[in-house]
Formats: C-alpha cells, sequence, structure tokens
C-alpha cells in the first residue's frame, strides 16, 4: 500500500493507543531521584531518563502536565534508518590516545514508515495535551519523514494551527556528485490556538548596492558590509552546523547548536516560562532554556543523552532534578560501576574508577583497548564529577568538576561520578 493509502491507519492506530495511555497511565512512575541542586523553590528544571509516551501519560493523567508548557521543541529521530554512535575520545596519563564508539540511538532501523509514523503521532498527541492554550510546538526533521508529519500534524492540531515550514539552511554535510547537496532540515511551528505567544525577531536586510537609501520615515543602518534595515526575520534561517573544533561539541549524534533553539524560545515564550524537549538528544534546548531565564522538563530514554544534558547544566550552574524511571529506560541496575576517591584537608581527589569491560556499551574490539586504558589511568573513563552531599534520597553538589581529577570542597562528603557512557557512581569521602 502506498503511504497516502496508510495514512488513515496509521491516524488510527496513533489515536487508538494515545487514549489507551491516558486510561491506562503507568501507576507507579518509578523515578529515582539523583541529584537536585538547590532548595526546590529554586530548581529550574528537570531532566528524566525514560520513555517519553510514559512520561507524558502519566503526567497528563495525574493533572501535573495538562496544561502546562508554554513551547515544545521536538527533536525526534529522522527515519534515516541508521545507527547514531558518538566517538569518544580518550586520552591515557602518557599520551595515547584511544577512541570508543558508544550508541547514542537507534533510527528505527527495523521498522517501516507506517510504524514510525504511528509511534511519533501517538506521541504528539500527548504533547498537544501537555501544551497551554498560548503554547507553541516546533518539530524538527529532514527530508526523510517531514513531508508525511506535515499531514499528520494538520490533522491533530488542525490546519488552521499551522503558524510556520522553517528552513534551517547550512554549510556541512550533504554532497555528492549525484544529485543537489542536502543542506537543509525543516521544522514544522504550530500553535495549539490562535492566541499563541509570537515575540517577532528582527534581522538585517542589506540595501541593492549596499548604499544608503535615505526614505522618508525608513531607519537606516551601516555595518562593515554596507546600510541595511531591521525587517522581520524571513522563514529561511542560515545558522551554521556545529563544527569538529567548536567549543559547543559534546560527544552526542546529531547535536543542534544553541544559537538555534535560542532563535525558537526568544520567539515563542517569555522569561519564565516552561519550555520542553521529550527528545532531548545533548540537551541543547535545556542550555538554552535556562540561559534564556525559562524553566525547562526534558526526558530521553538514553543514558548518553542524560549524560550530557547533565554535564552542559551543571557546567553553566543550573539547579536542576536529575531523575531515572530504572523500568523504561536503557538504564540497567544491573552493570554496576564504582568509584573511589578521598579527602586530603579541603582537597578531594579521585582514586578509582572500577567496570566490567565486557559490560561496557562500546564495539568488541574497543573492549581491550578499554582494559588496556583503565590499566594506565582508572579513572579515564569517568566524563565529570561532583563533590556534595546526600539530603534524604537527593544529591546536592558543592563543585563540579569538567577537568580535572582533583578540586577544593569544603562541606561535601560524597562523589559522584558520570562515565562517558551516560552511567553513575557514587561514593562517600
Amino acid at each position: 500500500m502506498s503511504l497516502i493509502g496508510m495514512l488513515p491507519n496509521i491516524l488510527a492506530e496513533a489515536k487508538r493507543r494515545y487514549k489507551s495511555a491516558l486510561k491506562n497511565p503507568a501507576e507507579n512512575f518509578e523515578a529515582v531521584d539523583v541529584m537536585n541542586a538547590g532548595e526546590v523553590s529554586n530548581i529550574q528544571g528537570t531532566v528524566t531518563q525514560c520513555d517519553n509516551a510514559i512520561f507524558l501519560a502519566s503526567h497528563i493523567a495525574d493533572g501535573s502536565l495538562a496544561g502546562r508548557l508554554n513551547l515544545i521543541y521536538c527533536d525526534p529521530p529522522f527515519f534515516t534508518r541508521g545507527g547514531f554512535d558518538a566517538a569518544i575520545k580518550r586520552r591515557s596519563s602518557d599520551g595515547e590516545e584511544y577512541i570508543f564508539h558508544v550508541g547514542a540511538y537507534d533510527d528505527y532501523r527495523a521498522v517501516g514508515i507506517s510504524d514510525y509514523l504511528t509511534d511519533l503521532a501517538f506521541r504528539i498527541m500527548l504533547m498537544k495535551d501537555a501544551l497551554s492554550d498560548t503554547g507553541s510546538i516546533f518539530i524538527h526533521l529532514d527530508r526523510h519523514a517531514v513531508h508525511a508529519t506535515k499531514l499528520l500534524m494538520d490533522e491533530i492540531f488542525g490546519v488552521e494551527n499551522f503558524v510556520n515550514e522553517i528552513i534551517w539552511t547550512y554549510k556541512s554535510g550533504g554532497s555528492t556528485n549525484k544529485r543537489f547537496a542536502h543542506k537543509h532540515d525543516t521544522i514544522l511551528f504550530y500553535s495549539k490556538t490562535k492566541m499563541y505567544k509570537f515575540n517577532p525577531t528582527k534581522e538585517k536586510s542589506y540595501n541593492r548596492m549596499l548604499k544608503k537609501y535615505a526614505f522618508s520615515g525608513v531607519e537606516e543602518f551601516k555595518d562593515e558590509l554596507g546600510w541595511y534595515t531591521l525587517v522581520n526575520a524571513k522563514d529561511v534561517w542560515q545558522i551554521d552546523m556545529l563544527g569538529r573544533s567548536s567549543g559547543e561539541r559534546l560527544h552526542y549524534a546529531t547535536q543542534k547548536p544553541v544559537v538555534l533553539i535560542k532563535r525558537i524560545i526568544e520567539a515563542c515564550s517569555d522569561e519564565g516560562d516552561l519550555c520542553a524537549d521529550f527528545f532531548c538528544g545533548s540537551g541543547t534546548l535545556a542550555e538554552a532554556a535556562f540561559l534564556l531565564k525559562r524553566k525547562f522538563i526534558c526526558t530521553d530514554i538514553g543514558s548518553l543523552a542524560v549524560e550530557n544534558t547533565s554535564k552542559r547544566l551543571l557546567k553553566n550552574g543550573a539547579e536542576f532534578i536529575l531523575s531515572r524511571d530504572l523500568n523504561h529506560s536503557d538504564y540497567s541496575s544491573d552493570e554496576i560501576i564504582s568509584i573511589e576517591a578521598e579527602r586530603t584537608g579541603s582537597r578531594v581527589n579521585l582514586k578509582n574508577y572500577k567496570a566490567d569491560t565486557d559490560a561496557l556499551p562500546i564495539r568488541s574490539k574497543e573492549k581491550r583497548y578499554a582494559e588496556k586504558l583503565l590499566h594506565k589511568d582508572s579513572t579515564a573513563f569517568v566524563d565529570f564529577w561532583c563533590i556534595g552531599y546526600l539530603d534524604g534520597a537527593c544529591f546536592r553538589p558543592e563543585t563540579t568538576v569538567i577537568e580535572g581529577k582533583s578540586a577544593e570542597a569544603q562541606r561535601g562528603d560524597t562523589v559522584l561520578a558520570f562515565d562517558i557512557f551516560g552511567r553513575i557512581a557514587v561514593c562517600k569521602l
């Protein structure tokens, strides 16, 4: 059957799953608090490792999320039908470099377009319930599935609530001698109602020949290129992808630049508003929302995504709650790692990281390199670590160490470390 012929069945199955999820939400959303930096009243966001459909259905059904979100940015898998790895470089104490490939996510390799669209539409229906009447949603895709997703969005949100098809164009990737180079993604912008927030963004529009017009009533400006006016931004955005040497770049596939997400947040939300990303990946929305003084909710099923998001937030000094749904994520409590640290006066030193190399989520041929690296440098797999203290079930960090194996900390008596695979280890000093 053609894709057009499948769309009614896709929509019907998505609606069935949506109704079932709300009728029978998870009775006990078993999220375990891991980190709470600061007092509850100061919390700026939450990061949860979980299946986003279970998270949404559970919190919509109990009323805690229904109609609360001012903005959703959704960057789901694109249906490339491939697997995405993070190539993580680690250097031993003697300077030797090792590269380990860690799975970031599987982009529906084993399913067809019908299953992909049903899964996405079902989740978008739940996201709609979470939006406030003044809220908006941005769905970020590319050529693989955006055409069909647009039709489903028209049905879910209504054609009348379609606002923009934004083209994000960039220089990197996509070149071949057999077609025009693939150099853009598509971002679908829908509102929940006609009362949606929108703060017009201005951009430069250069005069012809870059000369001054001197028209009456027209304000003109000049920069190093020439004369221009300020006009409302167009729906084609020229923003470079993150280069290999970019200071923003983390070890996560398909990472988006902060400037792109900032533009969306500034356009459709105000300070203090609640923004969400239920496929948070590398955590760009969480960082951008924090920097723009918005609150945030982020979820992802992958450990690597949660680790990257947490690292960005801690590096920026954000206060947030980190939790894991142990039943519905790729985190397994059976994957035991351990960390050792010691205090000398006010100085805390990271001493040892232990893990079963056979259980590491890397390629088989890389496991012997892992053993070799750990033999040389027992903490080489630690990506970042925090010194703090336990307050009930919550860990409150006093100091976060992104690089280095020692740090000053006055009162902290507990070390929490993230490894490069997104797993957490805790030890007492």
